[in-house]
């Protein structure tokens, strides 16, 4: 049974990160397992923070603003289940001052251009069409995590 998020540590807890955590909101747990593992093995020093349900994502802000920790980069699923989708969650996440100034790269099977229009409409970071293998994810995930770090160098 599942916490209400899932959190990889970084590898090496006696390094404070200088960077938040990334939050990952997706809902089928076989991609969040594997985008975790990835970003684990391409950037041990960045947590990562998994939620699946839209409903999550503005109280787990809330307590980070609290805590001085907001997250360095918000990968957002665009069809997750619930009374809430990824474009309200965007739009909650771009309308809060506090949060705005958080990269969002929505995360969706859908290529559909209006999707894709829509969510950059709503200040999406980016709009990434998930791949289809781990070699895909990785090379994605490698120009993703750029928007974590804003010197541009690796997380």
């Amino acid at each position: 049974m599942f916490n209400q998020h899932t959190t990889i540590p970084n590898q090496n807890d006696s390094e404070p990160s200088a960077i938040g955590p990334l939050l990952l909101v997706e809902d089928n747990r076989d991609d969040a397992q594997l985008i975790q593992r990835l970003i684990n093995r391409q950037s041990p020093q960045l947590a990562t923070e998994w939620l699946w349900q839209a409903e999550q994502v503005i109280p787990y802000l809330e307590n980070a603003l609290q805590s001085s920790c907001l997250p360095s980069l918000v990968l957002l699923d665009l069809y997750l289940p619930g009374a809430q989708r990824g474009l309200q969650v965007l739009q909650a996440i771009k309308s809060h001052q506090a949060y705005q100034q958080i990269p969002v790269v929505i995360l969706s099977r859908s290529q559909d251009p209006e999707d894709m229009a829509t969510a950059l409409s709503y200040s999406a970071t980016a709009y990434l069409v998930k791949p289809e293998s781990p070699q895909q994810w990785l090379s994605e995930l490698t120009w993703v995590q750029q928007y974590a770090n804003p010197t541009g160098t690796p997380a």
